[in-house]
């Protein structure tokens, strides 16, 4: 299976067979976390495994009730920064794409665990956060009642169409879908990616005759413009997952480049900062 079939395969879970993975597999994930070191931004990050029923006794997950059947979960931190969230994101999506390759699922957990229990778990310092989480397990073949009636409400089967999100030159030209262009996969494949309430908040400009990309994050209208961070977020003291969400759409770029032949890499721009309330945040340079 290519990576864009994993990509495009790739369906967050929240019901699990209550049953224990394999050790075959649990070494190849411990592997692949220990060779997945090198964020865009540099930001120094640390993922594990941890398998719940050793800890039970400390891991209280606000959303647990929500997750069926998960005996492990992906617990990471990474050192407070500049770009720290937009580097974790795009570090456990690579996490999460490669369990999916080993027919594992998993599903986005961000903000609403018991932060406290992570402390402890992970010896969590100051200068250090946790973001998000995930639950790791064998997919049951159906999913529960209330995992279906959680993916209704926050419409994740459902993206924004394409001349929505992707744009060239400014915010004011939607992108042409030209099937000629070999980029169209990598940005489908970002549309494709998950984000916190399926808000998909990134918004891609691409340069006139260039294979340049501006990534900037969408912000809804309850965030505070001086700031550039949700009312909401700083009131519930949870992570800036917008940010988080571009780290994911980063990573599924990259990939979808590296497997096609596309070659780039990541830059910060000077010059792009907000355009029409967008917020600019890091430039493909193809």
């Amino acid at each position: 299976m290519t990576q864009i079939d994993i990509i495009k395969t790739r369906v967050s879970c929240r019901t699990f067979e209550n049953l224990p993975i394999t050790q075959d597999l649990m070494d190849k994930m411990t592997e692949f976390i220990g060779s997945n070191i090198n964020p865009p931004f540099g930001s120094k990050a640390e993922f594990q495994i941890i398998y719940t029923p050793d800890i039970k006794d400390k891991l209280k997950i606000g959303t647990y009730g929500f997750i069926n059947g998960a005996q492990y979960f992906i617990i990471g931190k990474i050192k407070k920064g500049q770009r720290d969230l937009e580097d974790y994101g795009y570090l456990m999506e690579k996490i999460i794409l490669y369990a999916t390759s080993l027919s594992l699922g998993a599903c986005w957990l961000g903000g609403t665990f018991t932060k406290d229990s992570i402390i402890k778990i992970i010896n969590l310092t100051d200068d250090e956060t946790c973001p998000a989480i995930s639950p790791l397990g064998y997919k049951a073949e159906k999913r529960g009642l209330l995992e279906q009636s959680l993916r209704k409400m926050a419409g994740s089967d459902n993206r924004i169409p394409f001349t929505e999100l992707f744009f060239e030159e400014s915010l004011d030209t939607p992108l042409v879908h030209d099937n000629s262009n070999p980029y169209i996969i990598p940005l489908e494949m970002v549309r494709l990616a998950p984000s916190a309430s399926n808000k998909q908040p990134w918004r891609i400009i691409k340069e006139i005759g260039k294979n340049i990309f501006h990534f900037y994050i969408i912000r809804p209208n309850n965030y505070e413009k001086t700031k550039g961070v949700s009312i909401l977020t700083k009131l519930l003291k949870v992570a800036d997952l917008q940010r988080v969400d571009i780290g994911i759409a980063m990573s599924h770029f990259e990939i979808s480049c590296n497997e096609l032949g596309l070659n780039g890499h990541w830059e910060e721009s000077s010059t792009n900062k907000i355009i029409n309330g967008a917020q600019y945040i890091v430039t493909w340079q193809g």
